[in-house]
């Protein structure tokens, strides 16, 4: 099972931390790839943050988090695109939703993640996930991640897409991945981490389809093993280590 995650954080310069996790994964029923887990999450340190800005710059960041903030009892709840108001929880509460959303979808296979490349998120994923005592559980259910930046490395894609662009530009933007595998320019319309994990699981889907295809007219099959190997396939314990060596 293949579910695509991407995240928000916010980085004051000394501390970063989680503001939004997004998951999203296929629909085992209808081949659809719409199933989604979101969570909006309040940051620690927020009232150190008022404090320390001026009133333009709080509604700045208040407006760059999607918050709305109620001054008479000094709360916060999130605005989302389609579900509305949404409540906000902790960081470690958020972590501990996602470890048993992925329980649900586990069931008889093992569950790879995806994103768009692991270096951006993935180390501070698994060090809050030591925080908070969750990191064994986590690991039993997730094989690895894996990340499309691997991937257009190691099948030369970014060489190819280079001579097909007329400004060239790094092939680690998920809107330029999307442009080129799936033949169209990315949805104008704003989304939050749900919607671009939703996205990015088309665009991995329909990779896989065209690969599939590719090697089928060669009377090959596609192994699911050396895909995800392409795709930098590292488990979680694999990646701790090589964060330790770093």
């Amino acid at each position: 099972t293949i579910v695509t995650m991407e995240v928000e954080f916010l980085d004051d310069g000394s501390y970063k931390q989680f503001t939004q996790i997004g998951i999203g994964c296929e629909d085992k029923e209808t081949a659809v790839y719409n199933r989604s887990l979101f969570k909006a999450i309040l940051p620690s340190y927020m009232e150190k943050y008022e404090q320390n800005l001026i009133l333009k710059n709080q509604k700045n960041l208040h407006s760059s988090l999607k918050f709305n903030h109620n001054e008479n009892d000094n709360t916060y709840t999130f605005q989302h695109i389609k579900k509305g108001v949404v409540e906000l929880v902790s960081e470690e509460q958020a972590l501990k939703d996602l470890v048993a959303f992925i329980k649900s979808l586990r069931k008889d296979s093992s569950v790879v993640i995806f994103t768009l490349n692991k270096a951006t998120f993935v180390p501070l994923l698994l060090s809050r996930l030591m925080k908070y005592n969750i990191f064994a559980e986590f690991n039993a259910i997730v094989r690895g991640f894996c990340d499309f930046s691997s991937c257009i490395s190691k099948l030369k894609l970014n060489e190819f897409w280079k001579e097909t662009r007329s400004s060239v530009k790094e092939a680690s933007d998920l809107t330029d991945v999307y442009k080129h595998i799936m033949g169209k320019n990315w949805p104008k319309e704003s989304r939050h981490c749900d919607g671009i994990s939703i996205l990015s699981g088309t665009v991995l889907k329909r990779m896989m389809s065209d690969h599939m295809e590719y090697l089928n007219e060669l009377n090959f099959k596609l192994s699911y093993d050396k895909f995800l190997k392409v795709c930098g396939l590292q488990s979680p314990s694999e990646l701790i280590i090589s964060m330790n060596k770093e």
